[in-house]
């Protein structure tokens, strides 16, 4: 037997990008003979079909109510699989769990290493958290945005590993649809609805008023429905409907939108938006918000454009550059650009570093 670990996960609520990188976990270590990885809910899961396979590896905890004394349950179990199972090393992706794992290394004979993987900014925390990130032993940062954070809440270069999730990269590139200056510029949204929070879609659509040419935004995904609301009022109220096509959730989004020709982010934050690499994968050019920690890794002059973050006027620039720009995107080289983030490169570099803990 190889090493031995531990994954703790949240009380996860959406389905997002940790659920995916954590199911591409899942599969590929348990079919990996040199490292023997164990998956925890130790407090549930809210969409728990998300994850496909049921198996020694993975464990979720019946979903208690109130959330308090499901959070003792939680702890109580995670107490018994780490005397049970011994592992050499914890892997916690929240701050909450991350201190129960550091509560119950003082106390267990087994003093195994504890590593943080954060799929949010580090800015969110509060200063007190920093002397909780101080006694993990690694850090996995799934951006450079990330790692400059920690390192300003005084965590050593030397205990953060840069490792991007990764992306299922497609195998073909799906053309740009004509370019002829007549036709609307083509936007497609893929996320959850969020009028003025983290998606910041009041920003994207206020914006488009703004624009002197033609355009048209296809909208994927599900959200609340104030958010909702909210957004189809904006739509009547400025007569855009002709404009604007709302999609709702889709399992396949990219296989189910009408050709387009960028991919648009407007978010405030983000951990590592795994929306910009599908699309580029597919070809697709973007246009993203200069957010704390992710775009920066991914976009680039080859597969798009970025606007500094929350600035209206420089999104419209984006816009009016990216019209001008349409159909110079060689999907080949978008399509490539994002090769790195592919599984098989990813696990690679885990590998290694799971195995070095």
């Amino acid at each position: 037997m190889g090493v031995r670990g531990m994954v703790l996960i949240p009380r996860l609520r959406g389905i997002g990008g940790m659920e995916t990188v954590i199911q591409t976990w899942i599969d590929h270590y348990h079919a990996e003979p040199d490292v023997d990885l164990f998956f925890l809910a130790p407090q549930g899961m809210e969409n728990q079909e998300r994850f496909s396979r049921e198996n020694d590896s993975l464990k979720i905890a019946p979903l208690i109510k109130p959330h308090a004394l499901g959070k003792v349950v939680g702890a109580i179990i995670t107490l018994n699989e780490l005397i049970r199972r011994k592992p050499e090393f914890v892997i916690c992706t929240s701050i909450p769990l991350l201190k129960l794992a550091e509560r119950f290394r003082r106390i267990l004979p087994n003093k195994f290493k504890i590593v943080s993987w954060l799929h949010f900014s580090v800015n969110s925390l509060s200063i007190d958290d920093n002397n909780l990130l101080s006694q993990a032993d690694m850090h996995l940062a799934i951006s450079s945005g990330i790692k400059r954070q920690l390192v300003d809440r005084g965590i050593g270069d030397d205990q953060i590993k840069v490792i991007f999730n990764p992306a299922k990269v497609q195998d073909v590139e799906t053309s740009l649809i004509d370019t002829y200056s007549h036709t609307p510029l083509k936007l497609l949204y893929v996320g959850r609805i969020i009028w003025s929070g983290q998606k910041n879609l009041q920003l994207l659509l206020t914006s488009l008023t703004r624009l002197h040419f033609n355009w048209s935004l296809q909208i994927f995904g599900a959200g609340d429905e104030a958010d909702i609301s909210i957004l189809n009022d904006f739509v009547k109220q400025h007569g855009l409907a002709d404009k604007v096509e709302l999609r709702g959730w889709s399992k396949s989004p990219f296989s189910d939108a009408a050709p387009s020709d960028y991919l648009i982010l407007t978010s405030r934050y983000e951990g590592f938006p795994m929306v910009l690499i599908e699309s580029a994968s597919r070809g697709l050019p973007i246009i993203s918000s200069d957010c704390p920690t992710g775009p920066e890794d991914i976009v680039t002059d080859m597969n798009g454009l970025l606007f500094t973050n929350d600035d209206q006027d420089s999104l419209i620039e984006s816009l009016e550059k990216a019209r001008s720009r349409r159909g110079t995107f060689s999907p080949k080289l978008v399509h490539e650009s994002v090769d790195k983030f592919s599984e098989k490169e990813y696990f690679i570099e885990l590998d290694g570093i799971i195995k070095s803990l």
